[in-house]
């Protein structure tokens, strides 16, 4: 792959991210639907698990009822081959 393409899939990914910890942040759904496939299954890092975007758009709602996020900061990304993960 040409670097010029895999740094573009790598900005994709981090901006994909970054919006994702920006909802939480706003409490307000900026674009599940362009994240997470019908198919997805989202995994907190404790455990609980939710599958298909339905659930992970249920959960999403239903905590920022009764919860909310002050500060979610990303120390940095981690890339390799296809998976991006985050400090």
């Amino acid at each position: 792959m040409d670097t010029e393409l895999e740094n573009q899939i790598i900005a994709k990914r981090e901006h994909i991210v970054k919006v994702w910890f920006e909802m939480w942040l706003q409490q307000k759904d900026l674009g599940i639907d362009d994240i997470f496939i019908e198919e997805a299954i989202y995994i907190e890092s404790w455990c609980p698990q939710y599958n298909g975007r339905a659930k992970i758009k249920h959960w999403f709602t239903e905590w920022n009822t009764r919860g909310k996020v002050l500060v979610w900061d990303i120390k940095q990304f981690f890339h390799k081959d296809k998976q991006t993960a985050v400090e």
